[in-house]
């Protein structure tokens, strides 16, 4: 109920319900459940969408270091709580750890995965993201590609995760300056983004800013309006991811 209230955007009661059932969770398993960690990962996303980074991360360090005393450290799943943590350090600024714990967690999912592995494909993403804040703009781009081909030899045509690299990549070829190539990029994948996850979904409306972005970046302010006029009032314009 929490997730789909969540989906909905009632993030208050959402929340509320995240809490109680983490509570409950507690309670009836102990700390060291993995249950316990999936109730840890429900409310960390949620703090993250509130913007409230350091809950966030207070959650995810608290869940890695569970799925560690569970599962010892070299796991799968313990290499997804270090993408996790990645992803709010990377939020947060702090880049050096960011850069170190999506690291970690790629290199465990090629060992234990394999190199083509969605999960290692998915980590290339937040690396990629980590890069581009650094600067390191050629390598950003190098990252986004070899991921977009492990995501389509390991999903579906019709994989979320497929357009959302896409996006990423048409992000990167605007701070290149590659308008041309970002245009068509940028706009398929937040067509695609809307069609499976709906127009409220913040991918999608990540996706739909990095067009605002793009037309801004290219001296285009009218089509730039006409895609911020798609943005919900509190997301028109705001920080490119």
């Amino acid at each position: 109920l929490g997730a789909l209230l969540r989906n909905k955007g009632d993030i208050a009661t959402a929340e509320q319900l995240y809490r109680e059932a983490l509570a409950m969770r507690r309670t009836l398993l102990g700390d060291d459940h993995l249950s316990v960690g999936e109730s840890l990962n429900n409310l960390g996303l949620l703090l993250r969408d509130k913007g409230d980074y350091a809950g966030a991360e207070a959650l995810w360090r608290e869940s890695l270091a569970l799925h560690r005393r569970i599962l010892g450290n070299e796991h799968h799943e313990v290499a997804k709580a270090l993408k996790s943590l990645a992803i709010v350090l990377l939020d947060k600024g702090d880049l050096d750890a960011a850069e170190s714990s999506i690291m970690d967690a790629l290199a465990m999912q090629r060992k234990l995965l394999g190199d083509d592995h969605a999960e290692a494909a998915f980590s290339q993403t937040v690396l990629a993201q980590v890069l581009l804040a650094r600067g390191e703009t050629g390598a950003a781009e190098s990252t986004l590609r070899e991921a977009i081909t492990s995501l389509r030899k390991a999903l579906p045509a019709t994989h979320w995760m497929i357009p959302y690299t896409e996006s990423l990549l048409g992000g990167c070829l605007t701070v290149l300056g590659r308008y041309d190539e970002a245009e068509p990029l940028l706009l398929n994948a937040e067509a695609a983004l809307r069609r499976v996850r709906g127009n409220r979904d913040r991918i999608a409306l990540d996706a739909l800013q990095r067009i605002v972005h793009l037309y801004d970046s290219w001296g285009k302010p009218e089509k730039a309006a006409d895609f911020s006029g798609l943005l919900p009032a509190s997301d028109a314009p705001g920080p490119i991811k």
